[in-house]
């Protein structure tokens, strides 16, 4: 770009409308007409009132990037184009992929392009990572939601992205009512601030036949529908069934202990005690322990008669979980705790109430605690070969 064309970019920015920059635009293509230019300005999604992109357009048409005659269908496609890279322009994905907001900085369609198509599949890709199936009965389905992506596209399917410049009063007014174009929710969570501080550690939806219903934040003790209004007693009665899984154990106030970690615990303390028996040890009061055997096999017998005794020790911390800490083997519990406890449940009170009840008449245990037996094959499971 000449220097030239820098003063005249710069002068056609002050610019405020179609109509201001047309004699600049006329001066620095000097090959289009002003009934040209106006016409490859309805390719541009901000014209006539601020034509930020028409320059660029008849750049692109100058040098041959932009080919076709009249306003048809390659004029919508431009349209189109420009559409998605306003939607896009401001947004964290678009930088990632090397996109820049700048649209002089694309020397070619296909450039601009390019960067639009990463972007949008990166967003596509994020979200399918994001959703996780939980569980379906009958029409009803529950997604567990864990990062922006995903929360943003399960609040606006199945119908398309909110128009540019649409008023989040309008959103709330239109979500849900099946009028054309707005099949959305109204969630705040479509916004990355408001979903940093709903989504953690996860977002629960439910839909319906395929189309979201409804949205649960047991963080924020919410449980919204498309309208951002809190869901109906009727509905959260048909929804409740679908929570009656052990990802929800929290909710009964009492974490339980997932086998995962139960494993690794196990792990931990049959390699400790094998280490600390060949290479000896140093106590608390920096005294050495000298080592009592150079075999492992001799301490993996010794591990295999304690097994009752560990036994009887991981049921005692699942059984009182909820005694005072004093009470309890804290380091374990530290070891072996999967999730926070939620004290306050709000509007999803009665969905907690269901789940609580459920679990309290199944106690869930992991597969390995369910007998002295199953605990013995999973523990001898980690021994050295």
């Amino acid at each position: 770009m000449s220097r030239a064309e820098a003063i005249v970019g710069s002068l056609l920015d002050l610019s405020e409308d179609l109509q201001g920059k047309l004699p600049l635009l006329l001066k620095e293509f000097p090959n289009f007409t002003e009934q040209e230019i106006r016409e490859i300005a309805q390719a541009d999604p901000t014209s006539p009132d601020y034509a930020d992109h028409v320059r660029w357009l008849c750049r692109m048409r100058r040098d041959g990037y932009w080919t076709g005659a009249g306003t048809g269908a390659y004029f919508a496609e431009m349209h189109t184009l420009l559409t998605r890279f306003i939607k896009n322009k401001n947004k964290r994905r678009f930088a990632q992929v090397g996109g820049n907001k700048d649209i002089t900085r694309y020397p070619t369609v296909a450039a601009l392009k390019g960067h639009l198509d990463a972007a949008e599949a990166w967003v596509e890709t994020a979200a399918a990572a994001g959703t996780k199936g939980l569980n379906q009965i009958g029409d009803l389905t529950l997604f567990k939601i864990t990062n922006y992506d995903a929360a943003k596209k399960a609040a606006i399917e199945p119908g398309a992205p909110v128009p540019l410049e649409t008023l989040w009063g309008d959103v709330k007014a239109h979500a849900g009512t099946g009028d054309p174009g707005w099949p959305w929710a109204a969630w705040c969570t479509q916004f990355e601030n408001h979903y940093r501080n709903y989504g953690k550690p996860a977002l629960y939806i439910v839909k319906k036949n395929g189309v979201t219903v409804g949205q649960i934040s047991f963080s924020q003790s919410q449980a919204k529908d498309v309208k951002n209004d809190t869901l109906a007693p009727e509905v959260l009665e048909e929804i409740a069934p679908l929570f009656a899984i052990p990802e929800f154990s929290f909710v009964q106030d009492k974490a339980l202990i997932d086998e995962n970690k139960l494993k690794e615990k196990c792990k931990w303390m049959i390699n400790s005690r094998i280490s600390r028996a060949i290479n000896g040890y140093v106590k608390d009061d920096n005294t050495h322990v000298e080592p009592t055997t150079n075999d492992p096999q001799v301490v993996v017998r010794q591990l295999t008669r304690r097994i009752p005794e560990f036994y009887q020790l991981f049921m005692h911390i699942v059984q009182n979980w909820d005694n005072p800490t004093n009470r309890r083997d804290a380091l374990l519990k530290s070891q072996l705790q999967t999730t926070e406890r939620v004290q306050h449940f709000g509007e999803a009170e009665p969905i907690v109430a269901y789940i609580r009840t459920i679990l309290g008449q199944n106690n869930i245990l992991p597969p390995s605690l369910e007998s002295l037996e199953a605990f013995t094959t999973m523990f001898t499971s980690l021994f050295p070969v």
